[in-house]
């Protein structure tokens, strides 16, 4: 084509340049034959274009793409055989005829899916194996295919004695007789099959080599032994010759005497072999007192009676803070004693936070006293009171308290509480002091718990407010936040003043130890009682030692009052199965 395209421009060059002259040519195209000429002189120019020919197809000959001229004849087709997939397709144009062929499936076997022999295509699944169960002659054995898999069968043979045939309990094939395998006879067993424990014969006899001081009786046969040897009988006939086997040539060396000095009743002797020297002291009387009769300086021996003593009078002791005395004096030993009679008045010494007595005016050093209870004397009331003791008197000393001294915070209720009752709340004044925190409040209380309504001793549910009448929420610990409600616990039926308090921080820290977070984390003892010992009066008389508790209450448990339709407490209040988690709560 692009020799074509070059021809027509040469030769509209030519028409062009020969134009000028007398002829106004007019060339006709140049062709595959012909060179371009002038349609009116005859004229040419150039030369004829020539052939551009294409190949030979299947189904045309070799043709000029100018002119189209043939040149020989189409190639042909050239078809390969159709397949399963293809009709009969031409090698070489790719042009189909007719259609593919079907497939021809050989059927499904155990181990080979559905194929086609022609064109060996597969479809579907195999079969799989159905095999019969093995035998202790084949392997397990396909039914279909008649396949092998696995091993045959071991024998199991079972036979009732080592002497009878043994048969295999799957095919019933029999064996032979293994016989007994004898072990021989023991001292303490005959001759024994080691594979049925069959026995024949008698066991041993041991043969004992008799024991000596140095090794015990044993079998020589088998080894055994019955003693741990005779123990050497030593026998020294004096410290002064060597100690020596009753039984055997084993010796020691002659200890020598040990010497004990001499008593009142022995004379110098050796405390093994006895062998003495001397005479005994005898004894030395001093002379008799007294309150004692003649006795022996060494051994305490006594001789006769004591001398007794001649009482005479001296003086009395009027009674003051205490019982008085009447002193006497012995005119032997110059020895003086006290009788005392009752005194008119208290026999403790009421003092002042100074340690001044109110009654005998007796001054005593506050630091020295030691505390030795808490108790309201009948003879006097006073505010927070406790018994001393001081180095420099041996009557109590009966004075005020302070929480400093005890150590533990002090609650004073002000108020009538001999009505209290577990229906009603009572209103009285209350303080609190400790070394943290100090605080007063009225306060409303009323008898918390059963186990103690019948005791001398109650516990106490405490509701603070203030005089218009609102809440008086107090903080007593950081981590229980400011509460207007508390607990004063009086442990009546647990001495150790420990079970709620202590068993409520053990569950906290077991809430506090566990590797995950919920709803219990953060909670004051994980939802569980807290508190701490102080010492309670009432009017200044002496209550006991309480716990201050946090009270069973919602706040405990992070709830708010709007959660109180959707959420809720479960406090087992008797021991069951529901309590002890081993049932659902009804």
């Amino acid at each position: 084509m692009k020799r074509l395209i070059f021809f027509v421009v040469i030769a509209t060059f030519i028409i062009a340049l020969t134009s000028c002259g007398e002829c106004k040519h007019t060339f006709a195209p140049a062709t595959c034959d012909n060179a371009s000429y002038c349609t009116a002189c005859g004229i040419t120019s150039g030369e004829a274009l020539g052939h551009v020919m294409s190949n030979a197809t299947c189904v045309l000959p070799a043709t000029c793409q100018l002119c189209g001229v043939t040149d020989g004849v189409a190639e042909g087709h050239s078809f390969d055989g159709a397949t399963c997939q293809l009709p009969a397709t031409c090698n070489k144009c790719g042009d189909a005829v007719g259609e593919p062929l079907e497939h021809t499936f050989l059927p499904a076997t155990c181990s080979l899916a559905k194929r086609c022999q022609l064109c060996n295509t597969y479809v579907g699944d195999p079969l799989g194996h159905s095999y019969a169960d093995a035998t202790c002659f084949e392997p397990k054995r396909c039914t279909v295919c008649g396949t092998y898999d696995g091993f045959p069968l071991e024998h199991i043979f079972v036979a009732n004695g080592c002497e009878d045939t043994p048969a295999c309990t799957l095919c019933g094939t029999t064996g032979t007789a293994s016989g007994h395998d004898w072990r021989d006879a023991t001292c303490h067993s005959p001759e024994s099959c080691a594979v049925c424990g069959e026995t024949r014969g008698e066991a041993l006899i041991h043969n004992w080599v008799q024991d000596t001081c140095a090794k015990p009786r044993y079998c020589t046969l088998c080894g055994e032994t019955t003693t741990e040897g005779i123990v050497h009988e030593l026998v020294l006939e004096n410290c002064l010759l060597p100690i020596y086997c009753k039984y055997c040539s084993y010796s020691e060396p002659a200890p020598g005497h040990d010497w004990q000095d001499a008593t009142c009743y022995l004379p110098t002797h050796c405390g093994v072999c006895k062998y003495s020297k001397g005479s005994p002291l005898g004894h030395e009387f001093a002379d008799a007192t007294c309150d004692n009769p003649m006795t022996c300086i060494r051994c305490s021996l006594t001789q006769g009676t004591a001398l007794g003593h001649e009482w005479t009078f001296i003086s009395t002791v009027a009674p003051t803070c205490g019982p008085g005395a009447h002193i006497y004096g012995c005119d032997k030993c110059q020895q003086t004693k006290k009788e005392l009679f009752s005194a008119d008045s208290t026999q403790y010494h009421l003092c002042n936070d100074e340690g001044l007595c109110s009654t005998c005016g007796s001054k005593f050093d506050v630091e020295q006293m030691t505390l030795v209870g808490l108790f309201s004397p009948s003879t006097a009331t006073l505010d927070r009171q406790g018994i001393f003791e001081s180095p420099e008197t041996s009557n109590k000393i009966f004075k005020t308290l302070s929480h400093s001294e005890l150590g533990l915070p002090i609650v004073n209720i002000s108020g009538d509480i001999s009505q209290v009752s577990q229906s009603g709340y009572t209103e009285v004044f209350m303080t609190y002091e400790s070394e943290e925190k100090s605080f007063e409040s009225i306060a409303q209380i009323k008898i918390q718990g059963a186990s103690s309504a019948g005791r001398p001793k109650k516990n106490y549910s405490v509701k603070l407010y203030d005089p218009d009448g609102t809440k008086n929420k107090v903080k007593v610990v950081d981590e229980w936040g400011k509460q207007f409600k508390y607990c004063l616990k009086a442990n009546w039926i647990d001495y150790s003043q420990a079970r709620n308090v202590v068993s409520g921080q053990l569950y906290g820290d077991v809430i506090d130890s566990r590797a995950f977070t919920d709803e219990l984390t953060n909670l004051p003892s994980g939802g569980a009682i807290d508190g701490f010992p102080c010492v309670v009066y009432n009017n200044g008389q002496f209550l006991g030692l309480y716990t201050f508790n946090i009270p069973k209450d919602k706040w405990m448990f992070d709830m708010k009052d709007s959660d109180e339709k959707t959420h809720a407490i479960v406090m087992g209040e008797h021991w069951g199965n529901s309590v002890a988690m081993k049932k659902l709560i009804s």
